[in-house]
């Protein structure tokens, strides 16, 4: 049990008594200090920042090298009434960073500006060159593709060529989109997050992870990089008295783009990027406004979510707000989510609601797929790879199919659906690792079989023949040990503790460490040795799973897991799970808060 324990994790050693007096001194929690230390914060400084994050820590917009830059052509374009496209991805970072960007000029009432997102399964990721060559012709917002613009269409409504366009979390990869664009005399601006390789030919790039850039956080989300380039325009506004060359604009109360940090913590926590320096602030400022949301849409779907609007916690940020903003690109429109989180009153409620109805579609539709998928693979064994799939699946929960089997089978899998109607014959699809395989290296001795592939170790998408689909898992396999496998990923146990160690004292301690993300997970601990006492199944199918179990003064400690039986291998399904067992439970401590009680509990990550 122990070997299995050091395979699947690390179990960090309590810090001695001197080591705790040196570091933390002698009037800080032990077990507060101990979870501080896991994760590398050891300097006074350090963990003021971390436990007390203030608004002072944020870094100037300005020290992005191109910043300066950036917002004078922005004001250059205003200045000339110049038409400017925001073109941002259609995920949780991408549209709320849109939509701060449309409430910054709607804020100073520029009105020729417009928001575009691609679609999901479409149009694809990112500024491609079709979606260029649509920006070229000013028929970006058309439905169908216009080869040439005729006089009639540059009367239509749905003409727009603009002079700039600004990217949000998207660009930095677009090479030759930029050139195209760059040969049509229309400036772009690239704010992106991603790790470029070869630069594009932009008139200004904003990305922390470019080689030179001097900005010193580098973990910014997309919609990070938005509110910084309107950070740095709101601050150019103030510097000039609220007037640019002739325009004057209506001055703007100091600190207004604090009201944009509920947009911004939804991304910040979604796209998963490290929740430490300035994403720790904008999370915990953002809780603050979301408190105070003045979204009708958002609040809208807060109520729906069934959330405290006074308590918003990055697990609800990630578990219950965000996967309602990505169910509109998953199955329809991105743009509902994007009116939901910028629309005026009644077109923000209308999404809102739009946006619930397509979140319960989504977990309807993939609980039943999932049915279909356990029914198929009861009667496949001895895998090395798992292919699937069905025409009629929608294309853009494939990744959440891919995923959940990937993590029961421990298995690289690879889930496929029809690409659309309109191209007979090509299918798409996700696939995800669920082991020590790199899907992206085992694509890439495979290439052979698709059209085209890309992503990275742990996940991707991928297009091929239909006629390819049937021997694809064979050939999967046959190539799977030619590749290397990847060095296991250890998750962090942060502590050992007892039954007797869930109270509400270390829980207050523990909670300091909120808001959790990536590089601040919540924390994990190890209770070992513990006899199950009662095991309770609960749910419509009886899918939820409680423990039950004593301290050593007789108190009943619970533990729950919700969907176990696609949670934990058959092993323990069959010998762990029962009355009288002894365990070793990986968890965290959560509050369960019901009928205006507080019961903290355990919530199981894995049972050895």
């Amino acid at each position: 049990m122990i070997k299995k324990l050091q395979q699947k994790y690390i179990i960090n050693k309590p810090l001695s008594q001197k080591e705790l007096l040196s570091v933390y001194g002698e009037n800080f929690n032990p077990l507060l200090a101990n979870l501080l230390f896991v994760r590398g914060i050891k300097e006074k400084e350090d963990i003021e920042h971390f436990l007390d994050p203030k608004w002072d820590y944020i870094h100037d917009p300005f020290l992005f090298n191109d910043m300066q830059k950036a917002v004078k052509r922005i004001f250059k374009a205003i200045q000339e009434n110049q038409n400017i496209l925001i073109f941002s991805d259609y995920d949780t970072d991408g549209i709320p960073g849109g939509a701060i960007l449309y409430n910054f000029f709607e804020k100073i009432g520029y009105q020729n500006f417009r928001n575009y997102i691609p679609d999901r399964n479409k149009d694809g990721y990112g500024l491609t060159e079709k979606q260029a060559q649509k920006i070229k012709q000013g028929t970006i917002f058309f439905k169908k593709d216009i080869k040439r613009v005729l006089k009639k269409h540059k009367d239509s409504k749905q003409f727009f060529k603009p002079d700039l366009v600004i990217t949000v979390d998207c660009g930095i990869t677009d090479v030759a989109s930029a050139k195209l664009l760059k040969k049509a005399k229309i400036d772009l601006i690239i704010t992106d997050h991603h790790i470029p390789q070869t630069l594009p030919d932009a008139f200004a790039i904003i990305n922390p992870k470019v080689k030179t850039e001097k900005y010193p956080d580098k973990n910014l989300a997309g919609a990070g990089v938005a509110f910084k380039l309107v950070s740095a325009c709101l601050q150019h506004l103030e510097k000039n008295n609220f007037k640019i060359g002739k325009k004057k604009f209506e001055p703007i109360p100091n600190g207004w783009e604090k009201w944009l940090l509920d947009l911004l913590s939804i991304s910040t926590v979604c796209d998963m990027v490290p929740l430490i320096g300035e994403n720790r602030v904008f999370v915990k400022y953002g809780q603050l406004v979301l408190a105070k949301t003045q979204r009708t849409g958002l609040g809208e779907i807060i109520a729906k979510a069934r959330l405290h609007k006074n308590k918003i916690t990055a697990d609800d940020l990630g578990f219950a707000i965000g996967p309602r903003i990505n169910a509109a690109s998953r199955l329809e429109n991105p743009f509902i989510s994007f009116w939901a989180l910028a629309g005026k009153k009644e077109v923000a409620l209308e999404n809102a609601k739009k946006l619930e109805k397509l979140n319960n579609s989504r977990k309807y539709q993939t609980a039943k797929i999932m049915k279909e998928v356990w029914k198929k693979l009861e009667k496949r064994n001895d895998q090395k790879v798992i292919v699937i799939g069905n025409k009629t699946w929608p294309l853009g929960i494939l990744g959440l199919i891919a995923g959940k089997i990937a993590d029961k089978k421990k298995l690289p899998v690879f889930v496929w659906s029809e690409a659309d109607t309109e191209t007979n014959g090509i299918l798409k699809g996700s696939c995800r690792s669920g082991n020590d395989y790199s899907v992206f290296s085992l694509m890439s001795e495979t290439e052979d079989q698709f059209l085209g592939f890309g992503g990275h170790k742990k996940a991707g998408g991928f297009s091929l023949l239909e006629e390819n689909i049937h021997t694809l898992e064979q050939i999967l396999e046959e190539n799977i040990d030619k590749i290397e496998k990847l060095d296991p990923e250890k998750k962090v146990i942060d502590s050992t503790l007892t039954l007797d160690d869930i109270n509400f004292q270390n829980y207050t301690e523990i909670e300091k460490l909120e808001p959790y993300g990536m590089a601040n997970q919540r924390p994990l601990f190890l209770f070992k040795d513990i006899i199950i006492q009662n095991v309770k199944k609960f749910g419509k199918s009886q899918e939820h799973l409680e423990l039950s179990f004593f301290d050593s003064r007789g108190f009943t400690k619970n533990a729950i897991c919700f969907y176990f039986k696609d949670f934990f291998p058959q092993e323990v399904l069959e010998n762990k799970i029962k009355e009288q067992e002894k365990i070793n439970l990986v968890g965290s401590i959560e509050n369960n808060k019901w009928n205006g009680n507080n019961f903290l509990r355990i919530k199981i990550e894995d049972i050895l």
